[in-house]
């Protein structure tokens, strides 16, 4: 199986590091740790992992059957681009650290491309001139009128000479047509000239005498002859022939280079990782990957458009419990919670006291103009079972008929709410077994609610909608108009409050976050 390198390297404590290196000296330098330790090299992040380089890639064979040394390892990442060393230090650096997902651009190359015209190459055909043309041929006396020579020879000797003949010598010649056409060249001699040869004749006194001996002829008698010489073409041709030249003009050629794209969430979640490790927060690799895939969860489902907040509780101190999942920023307008009284912060969550113990997350329902009177959803994954009535897990209301709260246990396990309104009404007629796992409660329309137990729809209550609440939501306890009263003893692992959810997407949701609880191995059912 391909390596996921969006989710890869969370899975090896890492936060961040430099996602605009393209070497591999800048990969690997400040690349930042869930410990919170800044590396300056590769040989930093074998070390922090008690390993050698050697070692390490070998070790991932456990993982990635196909993956047995540092070179299989590039060759079975998910991203085309990266096949060998070079290319994944060029490509793989986007992957360490939160950063907008990269869509396919057209990225313009400058390549040298051959022009798709024929530039067209004068071939020289074995004539000078390109016509047949009648040629004289040279005799062999200085002047080109044919002399005949008396010479004193008892016979005519018929004297072989090597005339050159008229070959017809076919040559391919590459063209620039699609289609390559061989082109017949006929070459030869540029005349076929009877060359004066001396002859050494018989006579007493040898006489070296430039005779005009014609191939073939009994009399020596050099005639003028008309030779045509047939080109390959009547007519001179340039012959078009493919000539690969730098082009004078460089075309740029627009290249679309596929990106892998990030997993929806991944960047939300590495964000939200980076503040809590930078809070304090004790991270391992195992809840690091778990995170990213909650998010992810979370994400492809679009439960994330609507949410305004929703706390994970991880990292195991009051500074990394703090941060909104969504927005992850030490601020009153991002959400982030400011624990007050007692609580007890752990791996687990966080737990109130019951005796003077809240969090104020400073969200005020009505200024949340998404936030409806026939419609809101509000739940939490709780740790920790209790029987006490009436104790508000969470939740606010004014002096007017505008609660938003819940109240897990209202009398003898039976569950109530405010929903948009100033009394707790009619509680469910059906009481629930405990308070373990996911507990919700949602409007569905504004005569009624409707309440969930670890998903699973429990009962619908009718109850008339009011008005929405001025007061910050608190969690561990109700927000009374500005007074924290109702402390509860629930165990908080992951809080939520949404727009509204539907039946089915209140348990899709209750299963992310209980397999996400069941990865940090504090799952209670």
């Amino acid at each position: 199986m391909s390596i996921n390198l969006s989710t890869f390297w969370a899975g090896w404590d890492v936060i961040s590091g430099n996602t605009q290196a393209t070497d591999q000296y800048g990969f690997w330098k400040g690349i930042v740790m869930t410990t919170g330790q800044v590396l300056n090299n590769q040989y930093d992040f074998f070390k922090y992992h008690n390993t050698t380089r050697y070692q390490w890639y070998k070790n991932l064979e456990t993982t990635y059957p196909e993956v047995y040394d540092e070179y299989t390892f590039y060759k079975n990442t998910n991203d085309p681009n990266i096949f060998d060393m070079r290319t994944f230090y060029q490509y793989g650096a986007q992957y360490l650290a939160p950063s907008v997902p990269v869509t396919p651009t057209a990225t313009p190359t400058q390549t040298v491309t051959p022009n798709p015209t024929v530039t067209p190459t004068q071939t020289q055909t074995g004539t000078p001139n390109p016509t047949a043309t009648p040629t004289q041929t040279q005799t062999g006396t200085p002047n080109p009128t044919p002399t005949p020579t008396t010479t004193n020879t008892p016979t005519v000797t018929e004297t072989p000479t090597n005339t050159p003949s008229v070959t017809n010598t076919p040559t391919q010649t590459q063209t620039g047509t699609p289609n390559p056409t061989a082109t017949q060249t006929q070459t030869g001699t540029p005349n076929p000239t009877v060359t004066p040869t001396q002859t050494q004749t018989g006579t007493p006194n040898p006489t070296v005498t430039p005779t005009q001996t014609q191939t073939g002829t009994p009399n020596p008698t050099a005639t003028p002859t008309q030779t045509q010489t047939q080109t390959g073409t009547p007519n001179p041709t340039a012959t078009p022939t493919q000539t690969k030249t730098g082009t004078p003009n460089p075309t740029t050629t627009p290249t679309l280079t596929p990106t892998p794209t990030i997993a929806p969430g991944t960047t939300e979640a590495r964000a939200y990782l980076s503040a809590v490790v930078s809070a304090g927060g004790t991270v391992s690799s195992p809840m690091s990957a778990a995170t990213i895939t909650m998010f992810n969860s979370i994400w492809t489902n679009g439960f994330n458009t609507g949410m305004f907040y929703m706390y994970p509780f991880i990292g195991g101190t009051a500074a990394s419990h703090k941060f909104n999942g969504l927005n992850p920023v030490d601020t009153n307008g991002a959400y982030r919670l400011t624990f007050n009284g007692g609580w007890t912060h752990s791996s687990s969550g966080a737990t109130p006291n019951g005796t003077n113990a809240y969090a104020n997350t400073y969200f005020t329902p009505n200024s949340a103009a998404t936030l409806t009177l026939s419609a809101g959803t509000m739940g939490f994954y709780s740790g920790t079972d209790s029987a006490a009535s009436n104790t508000s897990s969470m939740g606010s209301k004014s002096n007017l008929s505008d609660g938003w709260a819940f109240y897990p246990q209202s009398a003898s396990r039976t569950m109530s709410s405010f929903a948009w309104e100033n009394s707790l009404g009619a509680a469910t007629t059906l009481s629930i077994i405990n308070s373990l796992g996911g507990l919700s409660f949602s409007r569905s329309g504004s005569t009624a609610v409707q309440y969930y137990r670890r998903g699973t729809f429990v009962e619908s209550v009718l109850r008339n909608s009011v008005a929405k609440s001025p007061q910050p939501i608190y969690l561990g306890a109700l927000n009374n108009n500005g007074t924290d009263t109702q402390y509860s003893t629930y165990s908080h692992q992951f809080t939520y409050a949404h727009t509204g959810l539907t039946p089915t997407q209140i348990s899709t949701l209750e299963t992310i976050i209980q397999t996400y609880q069941t990865s940090l191995g504090r799952n209670v059912y």
